[in-house]
């Protein structure tokens, strides 16, 4: 075995063998007082190891990307332990994680194993051939009688983890009326007779057996029985004069190797105990061995309940606006501690240590963001077919929408100092550390401003005003000496949130054509304009003039911001402009490279520039080629993959007969892809096809008819 673990409880011992156990053997280990974790020491690397028994559960989520949280590590962990106090902040911070945490999770739609399998047994109704049965007596004797405050008890224990169903009662002469409970009394009950703890019982149940039988009296669900711990089997009955058992055995060895212990109770009062009396039999079964196994008792303190998803969705203006704050402050901490030249000031591994935790409130915060802004606004790419729901807007929920806008714009925008970062680089490590951190934050900024820009900018004249005005910001950057442009001083972060906006605006739900004036006069465009004031290209792609908007409110908080905020100049710029300046952005870095110069403008904004010039040929093209159709889920022409067959054949036939199906796996490499149709083989006469695209659990049925002659 590689590792045993040893329960502090009662002396329980289990093994450990397989490859996936950490050695423990070369290091020293305890455990914490607190938290439910192993410390383990390495001696040789010096280094201190922290094991948590559930983070094993949990390694999935951290494969798919290190940034999600960790909600069992130290840094986030809560103390299990009664009477432990925690800090404000800390917990805080634990349940931050837990609602990044659940909103990933559903995500990525993970589920809890064990939900199945609870909904299953709820339903499942047992009966005595589910069990093994213990007899504690030898013989029968009779005349067993009762009385109104009569109860019948016993003592017992086992040395395995078993599952008791119920008790076995003993009746004869007719009809009774019995109850039964299930008391712990724990590891010193065979000693010391307390209380006892009630684990289970059952309703008064009339019941009738023969003579010398025993009848079955069975608990809702099975009660797990530990090892080593004792019970008290209880019992009340009403009713006339009974059989009764005789020469009671103190000890029981079963064909499945358990050993069960019996003594008298002091809570009986009918004379019932170890030698005589009623509950003749213990019903009980082994657990599964693919089965988890039987937690103690310290373990069920704490009950694991299952949350759902709205638990976490639950968005108000309040919780919005308490979300921004706590983005804006975790972005002023991490903006703030910018290292020197010779590191940070103060212990480096105290401030890097916070700046972590600071990372992570910013990437929970904006991962949150998205996540409610989805709900309260969704995106208007939906096929028919979706009834997710739509929130009742408010002035509050688009104000603070604005706000996110607003708060999201000035991060990705931040001066962050780059030449100052890249001149001091090499010559201390955290320099490289804090510059990851940060760029962690700004890619995770990037995702939620490109997610929630159906609802920052929500018709199609906010679209374009914020394309513009960023171009126009772009102005002094693009200024050219021999073409070649200047570095201004905050290159990077109008160029961070220009490759956000270009991204969003490639999204298949945005038509491009519609949006922008292509091929207008500047009187026409301003005409345009003002008719678009009230077109909401989210809900249908072929927006047309005099369309209102699915969310009057927010369109028009957003457009009062944008009049406030706009340079006066700025809307009147027109296409032929736009489209110089998407050129520059494209053309500038070529000549740069060309002439061994360091490039002005960041990959990223240069690629999506590519990728919105091309979006917009193509939906050129598709309009001059008459390709371009009228669909709700998606602005961009139909488009056909090429055949998957390198030719047909003539000679042989394809038997579509008795309802034979026919299926091929295909997968995409790019998000945004909408699949309106598939393409089949004919022949002559007439087909009647049903096709059917699955998605994991997601299923979509189409239904048609194909007709074709002769050649």
């Amino acid at each position: 075995m590689t590792c045993l673990m040893i329960s502090k409880t009662d002396g329980n011992c289990k093994s450990f063998a397989g490859d996936e156990q950490e050695e423990l053997s070369n290091q020293a280990v305890c455990l914490d007082p607190v938290y439910d974790v192993l410390w383990g020491y390495n001696p040789r690397s010096q280094e201190i190891h922290c094991y948590n028994v559930m983070i094993s559960e949990a390694q999935d989520l951290q494969k798919i990307d290190s940034g999600y949280c960790n909600i069992f590590s130290p840094e986030l962990a809560m103390p299990t332990r009664l009477g432990c106090q925690a800090t404000r902040s800390h917990c805080a911070l634990h349940i931050l994680g837990c609602l990044d945490t659940l909103t990933v999770a559903n995500q990525l739609k993970f589920s809890v194993s064990e939900e199945s399998r609870e909904k299953a047994a709820i339903n499942k109704v047992y009966s005595k051939e589910d069990f093994t049965v213990v007899n504690r007596f030898e013989s029968h004797g009779g005349g067993w009688g009762y009385s109104g405050h009569s109860v019948e008890a016993i003592r017992f224990m086992c040395d395995t983890d078993v599952l008791l169903g119920g008790l076995g009662l003993f009746g004869g002469r007719g009809g009774y009326l019995g109850r039964i409970k299930l008391y712990e009394l724990g590891l010193e009950g065979g000693d010391n007779e307390g209380d006892g703890e009630l684990l289970a019982e059952t309703d008064e149940t009339q019941f009738v057996c023969g003579a010398r039988e025993k009848y079955a009296m069975l608990f809702d669900e099975p009660v797990q029985i530990h090892a080593n711990f004792w019970y008290v089997a209880w019992a009340r009955i009403s009713g006339p004069s009974s059989d009764c058992g005789a020469n009671g055995l103190g000890t029981v060895h079963t064909e499945d190797s358990v050993v069960f212990k019996f003594k008298s109770s002091r809570k009986s009062n009918n004379g019932t105990d170890i030698n005589a009396g009623q509950i003749p039999q213990l019903l009980y079964k082994l657990p599964r061995r693919d089965s988890q196994t039987i937690s103690r008792k310290t373990d069920q303190m704490d009950t694991a309940h299952i949350l759902s998803t709205e638990f976490a969705h639950i968005v108000t203006p309040k919780s919005l606006e308490a979300l921004l704050k706590l983005l804006e402050y975790s972005w002023s901490a991490l903006h703030a501690t910018v290292p020197t030249a010779s590191g940070f000031k103060g212990e480096q591994e105290e401030v890097l240590s916070d700046l972590q935790r600071i990372v992570f409130i910013s990437r929970a915060c904006l991962r949150l963001l998205r996540t409610y802004v989805a709900d309260v606004y969704p995106d208007g790419a939906m096929n028919l077919n979706n009834k997710k729901k739509i929130s009742q807007e408010s002035t509050e929920l688009a104000e603070c929408i604005g706000d996110a806008r607003d708060l999201l714009r000035r991060i990705l925008a931040e001066d962050l100092q780059t030449l100052k970062l890249r001149a001091s680089l090499t010559e201390h490590q955290s320099m490289r550390r804090y510059r990851q951190m940060r760029e962690a934050v700004l890619h995770e900024c990037h995702t939620t401003f490109r997610t929630c820009f159906h609802a920052f900018y929500p018709t199609g004249h906010l679209k374009w005003w914020c394309l513009c005005d960023l171009l126009c910001q772009t102005d002094p950057i693009i200024k050219r000496r021999g073409n070649i442009p200047q570095n201004s001083h905050n290159v990077q972060g109008v160029s961070r949130l220009l490759a956000a906006v270009m991204e969003a605006m490639c999204h298949p739900a945005v038509k491009l054509t519609a949006i922008m004036p292509i091929n207008c006069e500047p009187e026409t465009e301003a005409v345009l304009r003002r008719h678009s004031m009230s077109i909401d290209d989210n809900t249908n792609a072929m927006a047309r003039i005099g369309e209102t908007h699915r969310y009057p409110v927010l369109a028009s908080h957003m457009t009062c911001r944008m009049e406030e905020d706009s340079v006066p100049a700025t809307p009147h710029i027109t296409f032929k402009e736009v489209l110089d300046r998407l050129l520059m952005i494209v053309s500038v870095p070529v000549r740069q490279v060309l002439s061994k110069e360091t490039p002005t403008f960041p990959n990223a904004l240069v690629a999506n520039t590519c990728a919105l010039l091309a979006t917009i040929i193509g939906e050129l093209a598709a309009t001059a080629m008459g390709l371009e159709m009228d669909i709700n889920v998606s602005s961009r022409p139909m488009l056909v993959t090429p055949n998957r067959f390198m030719r047909c054949s003539n000679t042989y036939q394809w038997n579509t007969g008795a309802g034979s199906p026919d299926g091929i796996a295909f997968s995409v490499d790019k998000p945004g892809i909408v699949m309106a149709g598939i393409c089949v083989y004919g022949g002559s006469g007439t087909y009647e096809f049903e096709v059917t695209v699955l998605k994991e659990e997601v299923c979509l049925n189409f239904s048609f008819y194909c007709a074709q002659k002769q050649g």
